[in-house]
């Protein structure tokens, strides 16, 4: 992102995963233990994850992990958290755990445990909260960009 070679230019929808936990502990301050629900097959997740665990493993917070294979999993994973003690759980950029965030979001409603996540959609589908990107605006930007790209504007750091 610092260095791009080439013509490269673009647009990023990194989630930021630690201002994400920090508003977690800002509605939820006594969270002690997180839960991470994702398909290892989604790589946008695994990156997500691997950079909240990362930010965890900083402060010194715990955490456990439950991978799924189908949206049909995804209950069952939540389940499993909530079993290992976690008292929230954080749901990725993920297609697979999106499919099936409500079921997960009812399985936390009745155990009284918060979900956050990296998507304006998952909160309409029964997530508490998250600081989730402006995929319009994004859209909108990159395709300035291209624009301005195709226009024979030169490149800007």
């Amino acid at each position: 992102m610092n260095t791009p070679d080439k013509n490269a230019t673009g647009t990023s929808n990194a989630i930021p995963v630690g201002d994400i936990i920090e508003m977690g502990y800002k509605i939820t301050p006594n969270v002690t233990k997180w839960g991470f629900v994702y398909s290892t097959s989604q790589v946008n997740a695994v990156d997500t994850v691997e950079s909240a665990q990362a930010y965890l493993d900083s402060k010194g917070i715990k955490y456990e992990s439950a991978t799924v294979e189908t949206s049909a999993d995804v209950k069952s994973a939540a389940e499993t958290l909530i079993s290992k003690g976690c008292d929230v759980i954080f749901v990725p950029n993920d297609a697979i755990v999106q499919d099936g965030v409500q079921s997960l979001s009812q399985v936390c409603e009745e155990a009284k445990i918060p979900t956050y996540c990296s998507s304006a959609t998952t909160v309409n589908n029964g997530c508490l909260a998250t600081l989730a990107i402006d995929d319009k605006g994004i859209g909108a930007k990159t395709a300035d960009k291209c624009i301005e790209y195709m226009n024979g504007k030169a490149g800007q750091r």
